[in-house]
């Protein structure tokens, strides 16, 4: 973990040591206090780094509001991102790990996100890192789909290391620490009770 915190650029580094009911405060530019919302999160003795971690599955999550944000938002042309994270993906559902991400809020409002298991678009089971310059929907599709998903896949009940960067030209996501390149894809999804294949792609360049 003091590896990590020496990283060039690093941001921000949650161990989440902290109890049920507090903020999981961050390592690094500042604490960026992550406070649970729509219920608690238990705390495990059970994790890669701390050896605890934040157990995920009621509905409840963590957020930071827009105005505590700091360096955390990034925005605008000829920039870069990092998002990583060890998880013990159950299996079940798709997962939100992290990033700047809002789906619903006015149609949406989107930078960056982490996420395990994406099936409507080419990412079933898999690391998919996604970002976004509009924050909105990519057209024609009611989501946004600008982003890579690895060629390998993510066990259920295992920990795991997730990551995806973004070098303002290409999105490349990770699994265990290894890149693995992926044959393009047509993203194909279902759009008013028909299929329309779109110029965007689930891929790994």
């Amino acid at each position: 973990m003091q590896q990590l915190l020496t990283t060039k650029g690093l941001v921000a580094l949650w161990d989440f040591k902290e109890e049920e009911g507090q903020p999981r405060n961050a390592h690094g530019v500042a604490n960026f206090p992550l406070k649970e919302q729509n219920g608690t999160l238990p705390r495990i003795s059970e994790g890669p780094w701390s050896g605890y971690s934040t157990l995920f599955g009621n509905k409840a999550f963590l957020s930071l509001p827009n105005a505590q944000l700091g360096k955390l938002n990034i925005y605008g042309k000829n920039q870069g991102v990092t998002v990583m994270a060890w998880v013990k993906w159950t299996g079940e559902q798709p997962g939100f790990v992290g990033g700047i991400w809002n789906e619903y809020l006015d149609g949406g409002k989107r930078q960056y996100g982490l996420f395990v298991s994406l099936p409507h678009y080419n990412g079933r089971n898999q690391v998919c890192g996604h970002i976004s310059q509009t924050g909105k929907p990519t057209p024609p599709f009611p989501y946004s789909i600008d982003y890579s998903a690895s060629a390998q896949t993510v066990p259920s009940n295992e920990w795991c290391c997730v990551a995806f960067t973004y070098d303002s030209a290409h999105v490349r996501t990770y699994f265990n620490g290894i890149f693995e390149a992926r044959v393009p894809e047509p993203v194909i999804n279902q759009l008013k009770s028909t299929f329309e294949t779109a110029r965007h792609y689930a891929i790994s360049h």
